[in-house]
């Protein structure tokens, strides 16, 4: 072979080489194309998944919401309907210990003694629930 003829040779041989490295980095990248696809196909399934959980969540969480909303209406409206006549007849209410001191807020009367209260502070009486006891007074009246 004459010189040019084998310097051709090499460098087909070069080329060769060169292209059989590149498909071989081209083979790898596909493999890791192909890999991450399959981990967003499954990222996106599980975002699927967590976004109707959430929607049925925050459905459920509405209706909880609004349940507990009309309760709180309705507890309001009992417990404003109720004070008023108990206030009016000058009695304590049998049912003091279910309601909240907060519920008397802005009754002047002690919902314990039924005698008019100095101030319309907030107190905790800590009423045990027993009806007859007068001594729990905020102001320690007991029932005088």
């Amino acid at each position: 072979m004459s010189r040019p003829d084998a310097a051709l040779e090499g460098l087909m041989k070069e080329l060769g080489e060169g292209m059989a490295e590149l498909r071989a980095r081209r083979d790898e990248l596909t493999r890791l194309i192909q890999g991450e696809e399959e981990e967003r196909s499954r990222l996106q399934g599980e975002i699927w998944v967590l976004t109707e959980k959430l929607a049925r969540t925050n459905e459920s969480l509405a209706r909880k919401v609004a349940t507990r909303n009309d309760f709180d209406r309705t507890i309001a409206e009992t417990e404003a309907a109720y004070g008023k006549p108990v206030k009016a007849a000058g009695l304590r209410s049998p049912y003091h210990h279910l309601l909240p001191w907060t519920s008397w807020q802005g009754y002047t009367d002690c919902p314990y003694c039924v005698l008019p209260m100095s101030s319309t502070s907030v107190s905790s009486c800590g009423d045990s629930g027993e009806f007859s006891d007068l001594a729990k007074c905020p102001e320690g009246r007991n029932g005088e």
